[in-house]
């Protein structure tokens, strides 16, 4: 556990290095990528699954957009002040 740990943050480090005198947006993804990547590597499996999973959610989210029911007519209200 302990030895994952050192490799995750040495990966999150990297980009933390690399991003140093770069603009707003690259300080956040290089350490994200490198904090990811090294994660990546050391739980392989845990990472096919979230992978597998993100895919499936997407697959259903194309599908039900593709999908979408037709639209019904909207409610007809009556905004006239009341009688009197």
């Amino acid at each position: 556990m302990l030895p994952k740990a050192a490799a995750i943050t040495m990966g999150g480090l990297a980009g933390f290095v690399l991003s140093l005198k770069r603009s707003g947006f690259r300080r956040v993804v290089y350490p994200t990528a490198g904090l990811l990547t090294m994660a990546a590597f050391c739980y392989p499996h845990e990472t096919v699954h979230i992978i597998r999973t993100g895919i499936a959610h997407t697959q259903m989210a194309w599908y039900n957009f593709r999908e979408s029911p037709e639209p019904t007519e909207p409610a007809k209200h009556d905004f006239s002040p009341p009688k009197q």
